[in-house]
């Protein structure tokens, strides 16, 4: 069992390592003999640079296979990001009167971050979709269970007055009265009140 822990180890080491493992015998294997004589090891080399070959060949191709799976993954979250984000832009093309109100509570209460009932179809759509970020986890009160969240930074500056059903500019008395009775319910009884 020993023996088998000790290749475990080696094989990882070898894994976190495979860089220095490719750098040290390419080393080994180019440097001058001079070199070698100097760092006595020139006969280590002697007897073994078959191995140091292969070690080298192996380190080699787990080096490139490391540097492809780092594109690779680079490249699949960059696609995931553009997916993730082009799901919120259409989501927000077709908003409803409630998911309209909720979105409409950052501007009436003027903050980058609210506090939002989870238990809101909405509101939890919106999280599940991305267009709300939770930035603080649930909290309960008297009201119910509440998030703190905040507008996706990828599509914040996309989402338009009129996208929301709010006038461009100062609104009229009316439009502010008609903006104030559309609030989702839960903020009024929570007295929000801006």
């Amino acid at each position: 069992m020993d023996k088998l822990e000790k290749i475990i180890e080696v094989i990882k080491f070898l894994e976190k390592n495979v860089w220095m493992v490719a750098i040290a015998s390419v080393l080994l294997l180019v440097l001058p003999s001079a070199s070698l004589s100097f760092l006595h090891i020139n006969d280590f080399v002697k007897s073994y640079d078959k191995y140091i070959g292969i070690v080298f060949l192996i380190s080699t191709i787990l080096v490139v296979i490391d540097i492809f799976l780092r594109i690779w993954r680079g490249m699949v979250i960059k696609l995931k990001n553009i997916k993730d984000e082009q799901v919120c832009l259409d989501a927000i093309e077709h908003l409803d009167h409630g998911e309209k109100a909720i979105l409409r509570e950052f501007v009436i209460q003027g903050r980058n971050v609210i506090e939002l009932p989870i238990g809101d179809p909405a509101v939890t759509g919106f999280i599940k979709r991305g267009i709300l970020v939770q930035v603080i986890g649930l909290k309960q009160t008297m009201n119910g269970c509440v998030c703190t969240v905040e507008i996706n930074e990828k599509i914040k500056n996309r989402i338009t007055p009129a996208m929301i059903d709010l006038p461009e500019g100062e609104p009229s008395d009316s439009e502010k009265n008609n903006i104030m009775r559309s609030r989702p319910r839960y903020m009024e009884d929570w007295h929000y009140y801006y």
